[in-house]
């Protein structure tokens, strides 16, 4: 009776797939995660921090957007002989990498000098560096006479002459 026993052709052909895809789809995610993985190290290894710090201190905000839309694809050396699957992912991930880590140099050298600005307004503000600024018959730091320049001890917020937006002379 189990000599007498056959499958059919196609139950045979679905039955070999799903052995040989279940075999296939295990395979598949450790080529995946390996392509990531070389991906990310060598995006980390390609992006030089440097010149996009420094752009992100020059020009403030434009390397940050520039970072992001402008990402290059990985050297073809390094996918020659890949799997498709694994140039698929490799690619994907090393682009990822690439902008995430260009954006967040570029941001870097943003911040600081955002940072560097505030704390210049800051001390500037303090220090009644906006004094000459309030009164425009002012001729400088050196003005002595009467022509209305205040006085280095008193501050420009407490003053009745006080400075208004920007540090401009109020409109009279």
């Amino acid at each position: 009776m189990i000599r007498n026993f056959r499958l059919p052709f196609p139950l045979l052909v679905l039955l070999l797939s799903v052995i040989c895809g279940s075999l296939a789809a295990q395979e598949m995610p450790s080529i995946i995660q390996q392509a990531a993985t070389d991906a990310r190290a060598d995006a980390r290894r390609d992006v030089n921090c440097l010149p996009w710090f420094t752009c992100g201190l020059l020009f403030v905000y434009i390397p940050v957007i520039v970072g992001f839309f402008a990402v290059s694809g990985p050297p073809v050396e390094r996918l020659i002989g890949k799997s498709p699957d694994y140039v698929w992912a490799y690619t994907r991930e090393y682009r990822s990498t690439r902008r995430g880590l260009q954006v967040k140099y570029a941001g870097a050298g943003c911040l600081t000098t955002t940072t560097i600005a505030v704390v210049v307004l800051i001390i500037e503000a303090a220090s009644g560096g906006c004094e000459d600024a309030c009164n425009p018959t002012c001729n400088g730091p050196s003005c002595n006479d009467d022509s209305g320049c205040l006085s280095s001890s008193s501050s420009c917020a407490s003053s009745s002459n006080s400075c208004g937006q920007f540090g401009t002379a109020p409109s009279r």
